[in-house]
């Protein structure tokens, strides 16, 4: 009697058209049984063929030909009954298939299927483990058992699956960051590094692995080993403004102000906006007594946000005022025409207003087009179409993180239930996003610590 690995395995070879001889040579198995079995392969193409065409009538009649191999028999007879729709006969059917031919692994994989439609967990964990007692190296049953041992929560059954799927493959990245992220949630500093100074052996460049290790030597306060690998990131992403940022960092603890002001000149090189990085140059220059490049980085900061009261006061504590033409060029062209134009409208004549407000502001930024055309809708008491408006701009702006936090904003006035026009409410909005558009994510806290 063979196995049904190893009468799998032959099978293979025989549907491969090797050598008989050569294959019973090999493996010890009889000439004429491995003439049965190609005979017994070809019944079951021909039975699964019928099948496939919903021929089942003559599929019984040739299952008929397999009652040598009640296993087989049952397990094509299955199918039928899969095909049909009735799970509950392909279930037992297998069910009797498997007490036939209990290392049969296509019968226990086609039962884990039926126990997962039935959403038969102790089944599935059963039928697995049978699987890994036949094929321990069994990866797919390794993952099916693990994706359980995560839904249910169960920590230890998980790291042990983890552990074996690394035994069989050492280079399973994902398994690997499963790891890493069970360590990370259970503080454990040691194993999460050296995980991931693992993947940084199969996978040298990767950014996210390096970034990690990153933070954790920041958490031990070895600044020199955090710097380092900072500086192996930026090798490999040189405009990483995260990294810069955090470099920035280091270097005002290590009150290197030379290193510090060259990476934040680097950050505004390659985001002239970033705010974050001009109040510290600010800082730097106002240690330093000096007011001319202090007055010029004030000037730079008051172009993105010209109502910003710290960067007037710094102003004012150097002599200087608040450039008001700047304002004025701010606060003035079609956008704030438009709102001119709905402040002195009647609601009963916002109509007419809003279509003259779609000529003025056609080719101004999108999000400020949309909030003009909600406010315009909102003051004619037309709540359904501001939200319309609203909600359109809402899902082409999805990755737009300050368009959506305006929008939400937005969203509270024409949905609120006090239905009064309130122009001041709307200004608070426009200034917000007038803000917004001038910040980036390059800030003084380290990145990685924010979502972690």
């Amino acid at each position: 009697m063979y196995s049904f690995i190893i009468k799998q395995k032959i099978e293979n070879k025989i549907q491969k058209g090797e050598n008989l001889e050569s294959i019973s040579q090999e493996t010890q198995v009889p000439i004429a049984t491995l003439e049965k079995w190609g005979e017994e392969l070809k019944i079951r193409k021909v039975i699964l063929d019928l099948i496939k065409e919903n021929k089942f009538e003559e599929a019984k009649i040739e299952l008929e030909k397999l009652n040598y191999n009640l296993a087989t028999k049952l397990s094509l007879e299955s199918l039928i009954a899969q095909k049909n729709g009735d799970i509950k006969q392909e279930k037992e059917l297998l069910e009797k298939a498997l007490k036939e031919q209990p290392d049969n692994a296509i019968i226990i994989s086609r039962l884990i299927i039926v126990a997962r439609k039935e959403e038969d967990i102790e089944r599935q964990k059963e039928l697995l483990e049978k699987i890994l007692e036949i094929e321990p190296d069994d990866k797919m049953a390794l993952k099916s058992l693990l994706k359980i041992a995560q839904d249910e929560q169960n920590v230890e059954k998980q790291k042990e699956l983890l552990g074996k799927i690394l035994e069989i493959d050492q280079k399973d990245f994902k398994s690997i960051s499963s790891l890493i992220s069970i360590a990370r949630k259970e503080g454990n500093l040691k194993l999460e590094k050296d995980l991931l100074k693992k993947i940084l052996r199969i996978y040298p460049e990767n950014v996210k692995a390096l970034s990690s290790l990153a933070l954790i030597a920041r958490k031990e306060r070895n600044s020199k080993e955090e710097k380092r690998i900072l500086e192996k990131i930026l090798e490999l992403e040189p405009q990483n403004l995260k990294t810069l940022s955090s470099l920035s960092l280091i270097a005002r603890k290590e009150k290197d102000i030379k290193a510090e002001k060259e990476i934040l000149s680097k950050i505004l090189q390659i985001d002239p906006k970033n705010v974050k990085a001009m109040s510290s140059l600010i800082r730097i220059a106002r240690q330093e007594k000096n007011i001319e490049e202090e007055s010029k980085l004030l000037h730079r900061q008051l172009e993105i946000d010209p109502d910003n009261r710290i960067v007037i006061k710094g102003l004012e504590e150097i002599g200087e005022e608040k450039d008001e033409d700047l304002f004025t060029r701010k606060h003035t062209g079609p956008v704030q025409n438009a709102r001119t134009l709905i402040a002195k409208s009647d609601a009963k004549d916002m109509l007419n207003v809003i279509s003259k407000i779609k000529e003025l502001i056609e080719n101004e930024d999108p999000t400020l087009k949309v909030l003009v055309q909600a406010e315009a809708a909102t003051k004619a008491k037309l709540f359904k179409q501001a939200e319309g408006y609203l909600k359109a701009h809402k899902k082409i702006s999805k990755d737009n993180a300050n368009a959506l936090k305006v929008l939400k904003k937005a969203f509270v006035i024409v949905q609120s239930k006090n239905k009064l026009y309130d122009e001041l409410k709307w200004q608070e909005i426009y200034d917000e996003y007038e803000r917004l558009i001038g910040i980036t994510n390059c800030g003084e806290t380290h990145p990685d610590e924010e979502g972690r």
